[in-house]
């Protein structure tokens, strides 16, 4: 668990940051397109920022179960 686990949340970090970016430009671009007078921004970065929400809820409870197991099976070496 130890070294991955930070590894892990520097890569949400990335994530985090790419959708954001990437969510302004396609704003833009729909923005543009459709003559939304900047809700396209708003709409796109909203959808990714909830896809996103979703996706790290989903990772938090995998780490949490596997944060889990690891200290059970930890505590029952010891005994």
């Amino acid at each position: 668990m130890g070294e991955k686990s930070g590894f892990v949340f520097i890569g949400l970090g990335f994530e985090l940051l790419v959708l954001v970016l990437g969510g302004l430009y396609i704003g833009e671009k729909v923005d543009q397109i459709y003559d939304l007078g900047g809700y396209g921004v708003l709409i796109v970065l909203a959808a990714c920022l909830i896809s996103w929400t979703v996706h790290f809820v989903f990772l938090i409870k995998k780490f949490m179960a596997d944060a889990e197991e690891f200290e059970k099976n930890n505590f029952n070496d010891e005994e």
